[in-house]
């Protein structure tokens, strides 16, 4: 369980970062540009605009960590990255 929630603030918080900062030498902004340059459109899975687009694939990588097996693992990847999500609507919903 202690796993579970760190990685959902972790997919929750490095999604924000990835989104809405710049970051040391605007290095985000830079990534931000060189994913929307050669990503082709018709292909874009990795909109750094969405915080629901994104966080679903930043959400992976945490749930084949916390998860054992296809099946858990699956279910860790949407559980993860709606409750990334909620705490996004809720950080939406209170202001920064």
């Amino acid at each position: 369980m202690f796993e579970f929630i760190v990685c959902t603030l972790a997919t929750y918080k490095i999604t924000a970062v990835l989104i809405d900062y710049d970051g040391p030498l605007d290095i985000f902004i830079r990534l931000r540009d060189f994913v929307e340059r050669y990503q082709p459109p018709k292909y874009r899975i990795f909109n750094f605009d969405c915080h629901f687009c994104l966080g679903t694939w930043v959400a992976l990588p945490f749930a084949v960590y916390a998860g054992n097996g296809y099946i858990q693992v699956i279910v860790y990847w949407f559980a993860i990255s709606a409750l990334a999500w909620f705490l996004h609507i809720i950080e939406e919903s209170v202001g920064r």
